[in-house]
């Protein structure tokens, strides 16, 4: 961290787990303090060198950030702290809170159950007052969207990570059974209403999911599992509501 001058949720999930992984592969990690003291006030904020054992260090205030947390099972006060920061920032009414709430749950349950990530997922939040954004993001090391769907008779005919992670974000598209595959398609509805960005990163594909246009972007070197970022603006100019309880619609 020596040289960085800003980090975000996205950016210290994946450090997060890159860390995890190599400690459990029994490497040793040298750890070196940002030099910017605001980094540094950060990482202390979401208890970052906490989760490593560095130092002891203060929680968050959650109106501004949710603590950087390994998660290996749901979590439903985390989920209700991730909630709590996007109702504090933004007009959301009780229908809105109670589905962004459920696609967080479906989103994270996937990763427990088929993403064979052995250290679970990293999960952090932030809220920005200067950019009014809040950014969530969800980060795991397994076997990536690609591997898990293709695990599915209908979608063994996927070929390419781009192709899978558009697919994955379509309402119903699951590689689990039942009632499954409204996490990251309830999210994505959400982010378009917004005007904001779902950005996911999965083993040679990253796809940014714009209000009106989706781009997939090549990656350099292939990502051991699956990272999500989430940016929704937060000027609380707009009220969130359900056209009908009964229906999750933004």
């Amino acid at each position: 961290m020596s040289r960085a001058e800003f980090i975000t949720p996205f950016g210290v999930t994946v450090i997060a787990g890159t860390i995890t992984s190599c400690i459990e592969l029994g490497k040793n990690v040298l750890y070196r303090r940002s030099e910017k003291a605001d980094v540094e006030s950060w990482l202390s904020s979401i208890s970052f060198s906490r989760l490593f054992q560095v130092d002891a260090l203060s929680q968050a205030a959650r109106e501004s950030s949710i603590e950087l947390r390994q998660l290996k099972r749901l979590n439903p006060i985390y989920v209700d702290d991730l909630v709590s920061l996007l109702d504090h920032n933004m007009n959301l009414s009780p229908g809105v809170r109670d589905s962004i709430k459920l696609s967080l749950q479906e989103l994270l349950t996937n990763v427990f159950d088929h993403s064979n990530s052995d250290i679970g997922c990293f999960v952090c939040a932030q809220y920005t007052p200067r950019s009014q954004l809040i950014r969530l993001s969800v980060m795991d090391v397994g076997i990536g969207i690609l591997h898990s769907l293709r695990k599915v008779k209908q979608y063994s005919g996927l070929t390419n990570s781009h192709e899978a992670i558009t697919l994955a974000v379509e309402e119903g598209v699951s590689s689990r059974k039942g009632k499954a595959g409204l996490g990251l398609s309830h999210i994505r509805r959400f982010a378009r209403v917004n005007q904001g960005t779902l950005t996911v990163i999965s083993g040679n594909g990253k796809v940014n999911f714009y209000s009106k246009s989706i781009e997939p972007r090549p990656m350099p070197s292939k990502f051991q599992g699956t990272a999500i970022e989430l940016r929704i603006n937060a000027d609380k100019q707009g009220f969130y509501f359900l056209t009908s309880e009964k229906d999750f619609i933004f």
